[in-house]
């Protein structure tokens, strides 16, 4: 992510909290960024698509933290306790913007981002399950999607106190209570007649229910500058850097227009024919622009 994008990412989450999201207007965002509204306009083509940015900014934040726990010599039950700390102390921390945008109910449900709300709610699902299997094992198989639902009702609703309530919640003892009462769902379950006591969710029906709620966004022109970023850092010391830099801005530029010029990226693109590791974004650029026209 450019420092640029970054900044007004920043900027756009501090005003947001403060004046509202209807409120705040680009121009604002812009000013505070010492930017001119051109220039906002060239990493976000509108307020609703920052918001979104925001969205997956914050997630980012949290999904990074919490790999790097996974990444940890730790036993399951530590890493879980760690990795619930993670999110409840990374949500906390912007509960102002959070409280703003459901107050004066701001986010905008269009495709993009309904799209990362559903895929953030799987994702969810899935680390539950995961954690759960590895601390407890096959003896909870059968009752492992009652479990996830039970288990994320209850961190959902310690969430809403963290976000909504003046009381402050400790974080680490929370995140331990957690887990105790985990245990105390096990026992419960595992020690019931598995005749009488049939689980809610069964497996098969819910990994198709996940499978349904997949939603797979299309690319953006945000998406596309990013994979160009990227391609840039990738040949930074390449012996026909320059060569491919000029290709790459060009693209770059003509990706920033209202209105792209398909001949100009057609002959951009032909210029990838040289360098077998732009494939990749060679097709992500063809499928962007061409796609519906092959």
């Amino acid at each position: 992510m450019k420092e640029k994008e970054k900044l007004i990412i920043e900027t756009g989450i501090k005003l947001f909290a403060t004046k509202g999201f209807t409120a705040t207007s680009i121009q604002e965002i812009a000013t505070e960024c010492s930017i001119s509204k051109g220039a906002f306009y060239l990493y976000f083509k509108s307020k609703e698509a920052l918001l979104l940015a925001i969205f997956e900014y914050y997630y980012s934040r949290i999904q990074e933290r919490v790999k790097e726990i996974d990444n940890q010599p730790l036993q399951p039950r530590e890493r879980f306790v760690k990795q619930i700390h993670c999110h409840y102390d990374e949500i906390s921390k912007h509960k102002e913007f959070i409280i703003m945008q459901v107050r004066e109910h701001a986010i905008p449900f269009n495709e993009a981002i309904e799209t990362f709300i559903r895929n953030m709610r799987v994702s969810s699902n899935l680390y539950y399950q995961r954690i759960l299997m590895e601390i407890y094992g096959d003896a909870i198989t059968p009752y492992i999607w009652d479990m996830t639902v039970m288990l994320q009702g209850i961190f959902h609703s310690f969430l809403e106190l963290i976000i909504f309530e003046v009381t402050e919640l400790n974080l680490d003892h929370l995140s331990h209570y957690l887990l105790k009462r985990a245990d105390d769902l096990v026992k419960g379950l595992t020690g019931s007649d598995p005749e009488k006591e049939k689980p809610i969710l069964s497996t098969d029906a819910m990994n198709k229910l996940l499978a349904e709620k997949v939603l797979h966004p299309q690319k953006t022109k945000r998406d596309l500058l990013a994979a160009i970023d990227d391609a840039k850092e990738r040949f930074y010391d390449h012996p026909k850097k320059e060569d491919i830099t000029i290709t790459l801005e060009v693209l770059e530029e003509e990706i920033k227009r209202e209105e792209s010029r398909a001949p100009v990226i057609q002959g951009m693109l032909a210029n990838f024919s040289s360098f077998p590791e732009l494939t990749d974004l060679k097709s992500l650029i063809e499928e962007f622009f061409f796609a519906e026209k092959k």
